[in-house]
């Protein structure tokens, strides 16, 4: 799933920085954006709090993941019945399929 979030990051970067969108669909392509980051960075610190007994965790950390990922549900809400986000959906169900294999 990190994956296929990494791959639809990428290529909203690329669409945002390649083609001036209409206010609304780059707002929406911005969004998902957010929300791939969000969770490729959710499930780094997930990893890191799993494997990583060394790491020490302040509040501050904390918090602000605890910030990113409630801002990332939000957006999502906004944005899910999108095609681009329909396809992110399709690319994690198939990245799950595939690794299931």
């Amino acid at each position: 799933m990190k994956t296929a979030s990494v791959e639809m990051a990428s290529t909203l970067k690329s669409l945002l920085k390649g083609h001036p969108l209409e206010s609304k669909e780059r707002v929406a392509a911005e969004s998902l954006l957010i929300v791939c980051n969000a969770f490729v960075q959710a499930q780094q610190y997930r990893n890191d709090a799993d494997y990583n007994t060394a790491k020490e965790w302040t509040t501050t950390e904390v918090v602000d993941q605890i910030e990113e990922v409630t801002k990332a549900f939000h957006l999502w809400s906004s944005v899910r019945a999108g095609a681009t986000a329909q396809a992110y959906l399709l690319s994690l169900i198939w990245r799950t399929a595939l690794n299931g294999l």
